[in-house]
C-alpha cells in the first residue's frame, strides 16, 4: 500500500502508530529527530508524511521548509502532528505548506489513523477539524456535531450516558 514517513521524538507514538499503520499493510518509516526525519524524506519518497514540531537536531518547521524544497516531495501531504497549539504556530505550518495542523491532545490515535488513510484515499473518510482555528460558534457547531467512533471520546464528542441519564461508570 503507501509508504508513509511518522518523524516524531516520542517513541511510544511511534510505536503506536507503526504498529498500527503496518497492520493496515503500509510501509512505515520512522524517524526520531527532525535531521534523521529529512533525510528518511529524501531517501524513501514517502507518500505521505507525519511532522512534530518540537524535535531535537532539528524542529519540525525548518524540516517541512527543506521538504517544500524537493520537488519529489512537494506536492505530498505533509501532516503537522504536536502539542503545540497556538494558531500563530500553527497557520505557520500551513502557510509553509503542511497539508493540515493536527493537535496531539484533539485527536485519538485511531481517529488519527483514519485521517492519515483518508489523505491517501485508501478508506472512507468524513473529514473531523482536529486543527487550531479561529473560534468561531459555527465552528465549534460543527465540531460538537461530529461523532466519535463508539468507544472513544474526543474533546467534540458528548460523554456516554445511561438511559436514566446519568453517567455511566465504564
Amino acid at each position: 500500500m503507501a509508504k508513509i514517513l511518522f518523524i516524531e521524538d516520542d517513541p511510544l507514538i511511534l510505536k503506536i502508530y507503526s504498529t498500527r499503520l503496518a497492520a493496515d499493510g503500509h510501509e512505515v518509516i520512522t524517524a526520531g529527530d527532525g535531521e534523521a526525519g529529512l533525510e528518511s524524506a529524501k531517501q524513501h519518497l514517502p507518500d505521505l508524511i507525519v511532522l512534530d514540531i518540537m524535535m531535537p537536531k532539528m524542529d519540525g518547521f525548518t524540516v517541512l521548509a527543506e521538504l517544500k524544497k524537493i520537488p519529489e516531495l512537494r506536492e505530498k501531504p505533509v501532516l503537522v502532528y504536536s502539542n503545540l497549539g497556538r494558531e500563530d504556530e500553527m497557520r505557520k505550518a500551513k502557510e509553509m505548506g503542511a497539508t493540515e495542523s493536527i493537535i496531539k491532545a484533539n485527536i485519538s490515535p485511531t481517529e488519527m489513523v483514519e485521517k492519515i488513510k483518508g489523505y491517501l484515499g485508501t478508506h472512507a473518510f468524513i473529514p473531523q477539524e482536529h486543527h487550531v482555528s479561529s473560534n468561531s460558534s459555527s465552528q465549534r457547531e460543527q465540531n460538537t456535531s461530529t461523532a466519535s467512533p463508539v468507544g472513544e471520546c474526543s474533546p467534540s464528542s458528548p460523554l456516554p450516558q445511561q438511559q436514566d441519564g446519568n453517567l455511566s461508570q465504564d
